[in-house]
């Protein structure tokens, strides 16, 4: 004869770090849990550490138990504080200025006059 299983026991031999999670939503996604790759189908239930979930993933996977909640909404109040935004006038000859940001990236369409240019960094800053 068959024994069942309790599920409030399993739950309780997980190892630390590991919760309950739920897939809501449609499709499946393919993640890799414990070093083995998954396939995680819709409304499935499963066991696996917060960052063994893809973030890109992570608004269609939900906490199962008060833990993982617990763990989410931790990490998401940790998050590192916005950057600050820097901006430079290049030069482009002619009395014409591009605006650069610090990857050297240009954020204007046209070439831009000294004052405009001036004004356009103001704005992007804030």
């Amino acid at each position: 004869m068959m024994k069942r299983t309790d599920k409030k026991k399993s739950e309780k031999t997980l190892a630390p770090g590991v919760f309950w999670w739920r897939k809501i939503g449609g499709g499946s996604f393919h993640t890799k849990i414990n070093g083995k790759v998954k396939i995680i189908k819709p409304n499935d239930r499963f066991a696996a550490r917060l960052e063994e979930i893809p973030a890109g993933f992570r608004d269609v996977v939900i906490p199962a138990d008060k833990k993982a909640k617990e763990a989410v909404v931790k990490i998401e109040t940790t998050s590192p504080p916005p950057q600050k935004l820097e901006y430079y006038l290049n030069h482009r000859g002619g009395g014409y200025y591009d605006i650069l940001d610090k990857k050297g990236k240009k954020q204007n369409a046209k070439a831009l006059r000294k004052e405009d240019a001036d004004a356009l960094i103001k704005n992007l800053v804030g």
